[in-house]
């Protein structure tokens, strides 16, 4: 098994080797291209199963993440596993980009000039939602020290130069629907970070309500 994972890595190395000035041509000039490789590197040595994927999914996932000018370390985005169904009935590792909530609200300062606000609101918190002519969202976290209890929504605010462009709330059920639809409802990030998934999903729903860039677009539906 210990001979299978090291031939495993070193074909992934040797075939990153072959593929490394195509995968960094595409990266943002801000974007180091040796801190995205290493990058890169360190991500399969973390999460070693990502070597039982398809190599063309694997390198593919790398690919888009240059594309959308994201480290796949964990923080900016991150690149998962899931099992996808052949037609002859059997199942294959498939490895998929996913930018993640700092990444999103990253590149949309950068590419589009707009600051993302997502918080998830707890049941002991206060939380008002105003619509009509004065729309706004009044959210006070339960006081420190006492318990918040379970989450039960989120919320995302999007502003452009002091104005708000728009703002999108979500209760507990709309996430679960999304979470359901997914490719891999019950990954990590679902089971154990919970709260970047639902921050994640009401960021991702909010900028599709505003007028964005194509670039912007194209990483907001990265898990489409």
């Amino acid at each position: 098994m210990a001979n299978g994972k090291t031939m495993k890595w070193e074909t992934f190395e040797t075939e990153l080797k072959q593929r490394e000035q195509a995968i960094v041509s595409m990266l943002p000039q801000h974007v180091g291209k040796q801190r995205f490789i290493n990058s890169a590197i360190a991500a399969v040595k973390q999460t070693p199963d990502l070597l039982t994927a398809t190599p063309r999914s694997l390198f593919a996932a790398v690919t888009k993440s240059a594309q959308d000018g994201l480290l796949p370390d964990g923080r900016e985005g991150v690149i998962t596993l899931y099992k996808e169904k052949q037609k002859d009935g059997s199942w294959l590792n498939v490895a998929q980009w996913n930018p993640m909530t700092f990444g999103l609200r990253k590149r949309a300062r950068e590419l589009d000039g707009v600051i993302v606000n997502a918080q998830v609101v707890h049941e002991n918190d206060r939380f008002v939602r105003h619509e009509g002519d004065d729309p706004r969202i009044e959210h006070a976290p339960a006081q420190l020290g006492q318990s918040r209890g379970s989450m039960i929504g989120a919320y995302a605010i999007i502003r452009n130069d002091g104005h708000i462009l728009h703002r999108e709330v979500m209760d507990a059920a709309q996430i679960e629907a999304v979470r359901t639809q997914s490719k891999a409802p019950d990954s990590l990030m679902w089971k154990k970070f919970t709260e970047e998934a639902w921050r994640k999903t009401v960021i991702r729903r909010a900028l599709k309500s505003v007028p964005c860039s194509e670039k912007l677009e194209t990483i907001v539906r990265r898990d489409d």
